[in-house]
């Protein structure tokens, strides 16, 4: 069983239905498949994809946290159906709403209105005002800089870089869970985390270009 998203994505248009479809991943295979070049895709299989997980958390606010290759299926009407729901993650209204503010905040480098938003959401501790600027200065502000760089051009370059993206997030996300004064990383955080992840992870295997500006910016 799969669930299928219509052409025209939105999500909220969501059915269960049987369906088989090209994965962007074959089973036992290293390699992504060229699912992407299908002529009965209206757009290409990535763009579908990154669309698809701004709509479901905006709209849906929910999440397919495992989204690994083999879990997209691309039908040959051009729909998108997603499997194995072992790991879906509901979201608070309150995070859906915060999420584009501390994004913002994340790109205009403003420490007072991410450590506000942080509060608010319960993650992090009472500090003075030396441990706050060290705070960000040394976690909070790599870790903003790296999820919010694919927003400030109009199409990110997944595989234009000397590093891995991917793998620079790894370290950037590994290293706010460790710090103690967030006391409490919300499974929210985590969820998100995970999944944006999983999806750059699959963008990079793809040497993809995204459109990711503006949408995450939603108010």
């Amino acid at each position: 069983m799969a669930i299928v998203i219509a052409k025209s994505i939105p999500t909220s248009k969501l059915a269960r239905s049987g369906m088989t479809g090209a994965a962007l991943l074959k089973a036992g295979s290293k390699h992504l498949t060229h699912v992407a070049k299908r002529p009965f895709l209206s757009k290409p299989a990535h763009q579908i994809s990154k669309e698809n997980f701004v709509e479901s958390f905006y709209v849906l606010h929910a999440l397919h946290a495992d989204p690994n290759p083999g879990n997209y299926l691309f039908a040959s009407d051009g729909s998108l159906g997603l499997i194995d729901f072992g790991c879906v993650r509901h979201f608070s209204s309150q995070f859906v709403a915060m999420l584009p503010k501390l994004l913002k905040a994340y790109m205009d480098d403003d420490a007072s209105s991410v450590l506000a938003i942080y509060k608010k959401l319960g993650m992090v501790g009472e500090m003075d005002d030396t441990e706050i600027a060290d705070f960000f200065d040394s976690t909070l502000r790599p870790f903003g800089k790296w999820i919010t760089r694919p927003f400030l051009v109009e199409a990110f370059e997944f595989s234009n870089h000397c590093a891995s993206y991917a793998l620079e997030g790894k370290e950037a996300i590994s290293q706010l869970a460790k710090v103690k004064p967030v006391n409490a990383v919300a499974h929210e955080f985590i969820f998100f985390d995970r999944t944006i992840f999983g999806l750059y992870q699959i963008f990079e295997r793809m040497g993809a270009t995204v459109k990711m500006q503006h949408q995450w910016l939603i108010q």
